[in-house]
């Protein structure tokens, strides 16, 4: 009695698997090869279907959408899986027995490098589920990356906008402040200017000195006249010669005091000029400080107004959860230790998308396998008889039957020798 597969073996066999019903019916050793791949398929589909679903659901945060968008990506890696599972054919070793004992390296390197673009998509496939679950694996981890990602991108546009506005360079407003500083010390110290101190006020000492030489000698002058007691009336050459020598000292002291007067008037003028100087130098100084201040208090609103303009924008470009939470992976996973382990996820998802290609490249070649190449086979025949028709004419059926006749006849013969000798 035929075996026939039931619901459970056909869905798995059958529609997972991609095996056809009718030949895989004919092989039930088959069976439980083709149940396995059909499930690994089924199973990564699956996965595929939670993946892209957490995924859509991060960023449109809508879970019918990311169930319905999630089947379909997931119905189209289960479709990938089957077509790669149905393309990946076991050769016959047949061809390859003309490499001795090496003819079963020679098939699997063959079959290999023949299901290298299956592995190549495969990986594509594991890296595609991978990344999805990896984000929800690490979300607890991801919030901190996240916050500093932000905070980065805040630090990062909000230097750029300073620098642009010059906000971190020193202000023309404090070289104001210095300059009055320095010219408000200089008035509270009543330092004289440079001519006074470096000229004028010697000049003023020397003639105070002369001054003061003369005053002197004409005091002793009049001591000793005083000291003489001689009458007005009496005429006395000592008396005289004081009297002329003190005539001379009034004039030198009447010079002297009138060069010391104007040289102390002198240097009240250029005090004078100098303080008033500094006096509208303050106040210009001051007036555009004040001017100064005020266009640096604008250029810090606009600027101020546009850190807090970007920062919104920031904010906004980091509400797409998703795209945020892969660049913080990829942040969190420059850490040695995260490294690894998202390379063990990616490496055991990339395992289980090639466990159906690797379970068929390291399985035996079965009878499913040779009835499959034996329809081939026959169809291939089929079709060149069809063409020999074409070509030869009507009767050309015939002269190709007796030559298949007399070729198999031929190879019965050699067969029959052969089991002689």
């Amino acid at each position: 009695m035929k075996r026939t597969l039931n619901p459970i073996q056909w869905f798995f066999i059958v529609f997972c698997a991609g095996a056809d019903r009718a030949i895989i019916e004919e092989c039930p050793t088959e069976w439980q090869k083709y149940t396995s791949l059909g499930a690994t398929v089924l199973f990564t589909g699956l996965l595929a279907w939670v993946s892209c679903g957490y995924a859509l659901y991060s960023v449109f945060q809508s879970l019918h959408a990311a169930m319905i968008f999630g089947f379909l990506w997931g119905m189209v890696i289960f479709n990938l899986d089957r077509f790669i599972i149905v393309t990946l054919k076991k050769l016959d070793d047949k061809p390859f027995e003309k490499y001795g004992p090496f003819s079963g390296i020679f098939r699997i390197a063959t079959e290999f490098f023949c299901a290298l673009p299956r592995i190549v998509l495969a990986l594509i496939i594991a890296i595609t589920i991978a990344k999805p679950l990896e984000v929800k694996i690490f979300e607890d981890r991801l919030r901190d990356a996240i916050v500093q990602n932000k905070q980065d991108a805040i630090d990062r546009n909000k230097e750029q906008i300073e620098k642009r506005y010059k906000l971190n360079e020193t202000p023309e407003t404090k070289a104001l402040e210095a300059k009055i500083n320095k010219i408000e010390d200089e008035l509270q110290s009543a330092e004289d200017p440079p001519l006074v101190k470096n000229h004028l006020r010697d000049k003023l000492k020397e003639a105070e000195s002369v001054l003061v030489k003369s005053k002197s000698k004409k005091a002793t002058n009049d001591q000793a006249i005083q000291q003489l007691a001689i009458p007005d009336s009496v005429s006395d050459p000592r008396r005289e010669k004081l009297i002329d020598e003190n005539k001379k000292l009034q004039y030198a002291v009447n010079m002297g005091q009138r060069e010391v007067d104007k040289i102390k008037k002198e240097i009240d003028v250029l005090r004078y000029n100098h303080y008033k100087s500094k006096h509208d130098e303050l106040e210009d100084i001051k007036r555009e400080l004040r001017d100064a201040k005020a266009d640096d208090a604008s250029t810090h609103n606009v600027a101020h107004a546009e850190i807090e303009a970007m920062m919104q924008e920031t904010g906004k470009s980091f509400s797409n959860t998703f795209v945020t939470q892969l660049e913080a992976l990829g942040t969190l996973t420059e850490n040695k230790t995260m490294r690894q382990i998202s390379m063990m996820l990616t490496l055991l998802f990339f395992a289980m998308e090639l466990a159906p290609i690797f379970a068929k490249l390291i399985s035996k070649r079965g009878p499913y396998d040779e009835r499959i190449d034996s329809i081939e086979y026959e169809y291939k025949i089929k079709q060149r008889k069809t063409r020999e028709i074409e070509v030869l004419g009507v009767d050309a059926e015939q002269r190709i039957y007796k030559k298949r006749l007399e070729e198999w006849e031929e190879s019965e013969i050699k067969s029959g020798k052969q089991l002689d000798e």
